[in-house]
């Protein structure tokens, strides 16, 4: 009865109590193992839930198959990104979720696995795959595969992430670097980007060509081991300059593996990249500019008959030698010549004939001249010439020996020929246009008193 003490048994029959001890046993125990697996089952539940939460949030997609194939789980992000519904793929074979030719291979390789024990993709780190969507098209994805035992049974556990924009931009890169560096072996000199010790981290291919080093040479160059001794030390100074001022510009010499010398115009600009200051800079071969320059320099210098000083060159130097003389107090001679008859031989044998006998006039004086003197043509079949640290004695002297020569001199087409001179020293004080007046005039005295002679100005005989 409810209330009621169980009735114990006698105290004298020990079997008894030992029956009553076993049933207390047994009830205790069925009642503990009730309260055990009520707990494991919430246990289970909530790791269960744990489980398809993290699941139904992972970024990638999770497919679980057993060993013929067929799909047992089937994430939310997997059905993003094939199109399909868990429902639609669930026991279904994982083949249908692969372009061909991987779709009729999948059974092959499977089978293979489970009669082998040797794994084909299985466990490797995570690598490129095409998947399959719904709608037909493509898509690649980056997979890792794995096998778990759940139960005794094989499952294989595979995790893809979508890899369509990382493709993407790993493409656009890839692009933009062949761009670029076609944009560099394009560039018409050479490129390098150099670091503070003034190592190449990236050239083009115009830097190889040009100094004929390869490019494991080049990594273990500097920038100025390309240059003789003294530019060098101006290059090491340029690339300081760069990484502490921003940029740098200057012309140097390159010399090449074979030492041929090379004038080269460089530039240097310090830019940031990853963090670090490297030196991006553009050589620039200024050769054909520096014969051009050097062309225009003697044309502007030079009579384009003769070869010898043009009338601007000399004025320039006869003023620049006047300055000097009247500062030093040393002597300084001009002697003018002229061509005697000359307007006869033009008319007569024509003016080829009459610019081949300047030439040749030319070809006589030259190799008489010391050489601090200068030649030039002043103007027609006239010639200045500029004797520094000579008096007016040693000027008409050696004007003498020149008229003599000219005299002596068979001129092609011509024959014989003279020539009248003028010598007028400089006088302190007086500037180019009064030394050359005089020089003129005494050049026209002798012209008058009969040509083929020296005539010294008397103002300076000294």
């Amino acid at each position: 009865m409810r209330g009621q003490a169980l009735p114990l048994p006698p105290a004298g029959d020990p079997l008894l109590w030992w029956l009553l001890a076993a049933a207390l046993v047994v009830a205790f125990g069925t009642g503990l193992w009730g309260l055990l697996q009520r707990r494991r089952a919430r246990h289970l539940e909530a790791s269960e839930l744990r489980l398809q939460t993290l699941l139904a949030n992972m970024p990638g997609a999770v497919i679980t198959a057993d060993e013929p194939g067929r799909i047992q789980s089937f994430n939310p992000a997997a059905e993003r990104i094939f199109g399909y519904r868990a429902e639609e793929v669930i026991g279904g074979n994982l083949r249908r979720l692969m372009p061909e030719p991987h779709r009729s291979q999948h059974d092959a390789y499977i089978r293979r696995y489970l009669e082998t024990g040797e794994p084909h993709i299985l466990g490797r780190p995570a690598y490129e795959v095409t998947g399959m969507r719904k709608d037909g098209t493509c898509v690649p994805l980056e997979m890792t595969l794995d096998e778990v035992d759940l139960g005794g049974q094989r499952q294989f556990i595979s995790v893809l992430r979508d890899f369509s924009a990382y493709r993407s931009l790993r493409e656009q890169l890839e692009r933009e670097a062949g761009f670029a560096n076609a944009v560099i072996n394009s560039l018409p000199g050479v490129f390098y980007l150099l670091d503070q010790d003034g190592r190449a981290h990236r050239w083009n291919r115009n830097l190889e060509r040009v100094t004929g080093y390869s490019g494991k040479e080049v990594a273990a160059m500097q920038a100025w081991d390309y240059f003789g001794e003294s530019d060098g030390e101006r290059i090491a100074e340029a690339v300081a300059q760069a990484f502490r001022e921003g940029e740098v510009a200057l012309e140097a010499d390159l010399v090449t593996r074979e030492g041929k010398v090379l004038p080269y115009y460089w530039t240097g600009f310090r830019v940031e990249l990853d963090g670090k200051a490297y030196l991006a800079g553009v050589g620039i071969n200024i050769g054909e500019r520096k014969a051009l320059e050097a062309e225009l320099a003697r044309r502007a210098t030079t009579d384009p008959l003769t070869g010898i000083a043009n009338r601007l060159h000399f004025e320039q130097h006869l003023e620049h030698e006047i300055a000097r003389a009247g500062r030093t107090g040393r002597p300084l001679t001009l002697i003018m010549a002229d061509l005697d008859h000359f307007k006869a031989v033009n008319d007569t044998k024509g003016h080829e004939v009459g610019d081949a006998a300047l030439k040749e006039a030319v070809k006589v004086i030259q190799p008489r001249l010391r050489g601090g003197d200068l030649l030039a043509r002043w103007g027609g079949e006239e010639f200045m010439v500029l004797t520094p640290e000579t008096g007016t004695e040693g000027a008409r002297e050696l004007a003498e020996r020149l008229r003599w020569e000219l005299e002596a001199h068979a001129f092609p087409g011509v024959g014989a020929m003279t020539a009248s001179f003028g010598v007028a020293g400089y006088a302190a004080g007086e500037g180019p246009g009064e030394l050359v007046r005089r020089v003129d005039a005494a050049l026209y005295r002798a012209k008058r008193e009969g040509r083929n002679q020296v005539v010294a100005d008397p103002q300076n005989t000294a």
